[in-house]
């Protein structure tokens, strides 16, 4: 019985898969966004990286001061001052409101009262219509003897055409 051995020359390896088409169909939009992502970082906080809020210092501790957390958070006394200056505000804004809502009611009543003192004019200044029709007057049609005698009806007398005055 021979045994076969396998020499490394003769050894071929698997072909691997080429990427498909799907693959760069996603990839290629995917690394444009990534790169569009970066594009508006770099915009946005410059060659300074420590502003980052993700970034970290050498010792492994956050850049960000320990004492910033603690001015995230309102005390109740200025929450309540926050509200009282709040309410003031929209006190001062509905009156302000309710007194540009009154000043418009009256400007409107004060359009609508010209509006028909502008109507009487008009209809006092405009002509009562004659109850009786003056009927224009009737004109007569020349007579002439030579338009009897032409066939056309046409008068046989032409006016000459009219000479411009140089």
């Amino acid at each position: 019985m021979t045994y076969t051995t396998y020499d490394d020359a003769d050894y071929e390896s698997p072909q691997e898969p080429k990427p498909s088409r799907l693959f760069w169909i996603i990839m290629i939009p995917l690394l444009a966004i990534v790169g569009v992502v970066l594009a508006f970082l770099w915009r946005a906080y410059g060659n300074n990286l420590s502003a980052l809020p993700f970034s970290a210092s050498e010792n492994g501790s956050s850049t960000v001061p320990s004492g910033s957390v603690a001015e995230k958070y309102v005390g109740l006394n200025a929450f309540q001052a926050f509200q009282l200056q709040l309410a003031g505000q929209m006190q001062g804004t509905t009156q302000l409101l309710t007194s540009q809502q009154t000043e418009i009611k009256r400007l409107s009543d004060q359009v609508t009262a010209l509006s028909e003192k502008i109507d009487e004019v008009q209809r006092l200044t405009t002509p009562a219509p004659v109850s009786k029709q003056i009927a224009p007057p009737v004109r007569k049609k020349p007579t002439s003897t030579a338009a009897v005698g032409n066939p056309n009806g046409a008068s046989a007398h032409i006016a000459p055409p009219l000479q411009l005055a140089r």
